[in-house]
């Protein structure tokens, strides 16, 4: 099988507006993550990175007022940090164009609160070994602009670059189908989304 390269190139339907906020959101994940990253570089323990997200995650044993904020802009890793900044930059900024960036912070903080409390409840009942184990990452906030792009924008089409055969091809996505595929594929292999010693969304 050659090698095939993916590059998304752009959106369809155009997104009416700027969003603001999920731009915002994107440069304050992503300067987080070179926070991150030096900090680490520069301490040079294994155990770092775990002190780095019991710090800015949400621990469910022991809750910060701020955590719930700093908890969206930690990532534990390279690809945790991607695949979310991809999520944001194909969903969120259509869910900002669809509720107008107020409603859009808003619904997006009562998602993130509401979610935090119920893995909170969750992790207590069926996994009380975990309870202390940090909670990062925005991938509730891209199941949430998943959601308003699948009724919002049933057309929505990404448009890729594909490199495949020695050649460059150009080819439009249905997002709202490729999210169905995406969802069944994660149910066919049993995907849980968390795992020791880091809970990551």
């Amino acid at each position: 099988m050659g090698m095939v390269l993916l590059r998304p190139i752009g959106l369809f339907p155009p997104l009416s507006r700027r969003a603001f906020v999920t731009e915002a959101l994107m440069v304050a994940i992503f300067l987080m993550a070179l926070v991150q990253w030096i900090s680490l570089h520069r301490t040079g323990r294994v155990e770092a990175l775990d002190e780095w997200l019991a710090l800015l995650g949400y621990v469910p044993a022991r809750p910060r007022w701020w955590a719930w904020l700093t908890a969206l802009l930690v990532h534990a890793n390279a690809l945790h940090l991607s695949a979310n900044l991809l999520g944001l930059w194909l969903f969120a900024r259509y869910a900002e164009a669809l509720w107008g960036s107020g409603r859009w912070a808003l619904f997006a903080a009562i998602t993130q609160v509401l979610a935090l409390s119920v893995q909170t409840a969750m992790m207590r009942r069926t996994m009380p070994d975990a309870f202390e184990t940090p909670i990062v990452g925005a991938s509730v906030l891209v199941a949430l602009a998943m959601g308003a792009v699948w009724v919002g924008f049933p057309d929505a089409m990404l448009q890729v670059r594909l490199y495949r055969g020695w050649r460059w091809q150009t080819h439009e996505v249905n997002l709202p189908s490729a999210m169905a595929h995406r969802h069944l594929a994660s149910l066919a292999n049993g995907a849980h989304g968390s795992s020791p010693p880091r809970s990551t969304r």
